[in-house]
């Protein structure tokens, strides 16, 4: 357990002991009096499982495999896309790969594996190679 949830199993058991009040409880983790009665029936029901999270240790859906991510990250080093742009790369990835990513996903991936990721740069005064604007 973590330490938010030792700290709320701790005061509802005090709750349930009569230590302190549902409306102290509920002032101290932030809930209403109505939940705090509701979580010291579950806790008298179930115990102390009842009162994690139900998706604790579970992944994320959108979570990405270490291997596809290894394959992505091999795939951008290879001849056939190291010269292209990510944009590209997603488009590609997604026609002949058939791998679905979202462009801030693999942004992540590619820097992960220590490529280094250009940004565009739009003409922007001062930088070289442009016209300063005249005065006229």
């Amino acid at each position: 357990m973590a330490n938010e949830e030792n700290e709320r199993l701790t005061l509802i058991q005090s709750a349930m002991e009569g230590i302190y009040t549902t409306k102290q409880v509920a002032t101290r983790l932030g809930i209403s009096e109505r939940a705090v009665r509701g979580l010291k029936r579950k806790y008298a029901a179930q115990g102390k499982n009842a009162l994690v999270h139900g998706n604790s240790g579970r992944r994320p859906v959108n979570y990405i495999d270490d291997a596809l991510r290894a394959h992505i990250a091999s795939l951008k080093k290879s001849d056939a896309y190291s010269k292209i742009s990510i944009s590209r790369f997603r488009t590609l990835l997604a026609e002949r790969e058939g791998i679905k990513i979202s462009y801030s996903a693999l942004l992540g991936i590619l820097k992960a594996s220590g490529m280094v990721v250009k940004k565009k740069t739009k003409g922007r005064p001062g930088l070289p190679g442009l016209r300063e604007p005249s005065g006229r």
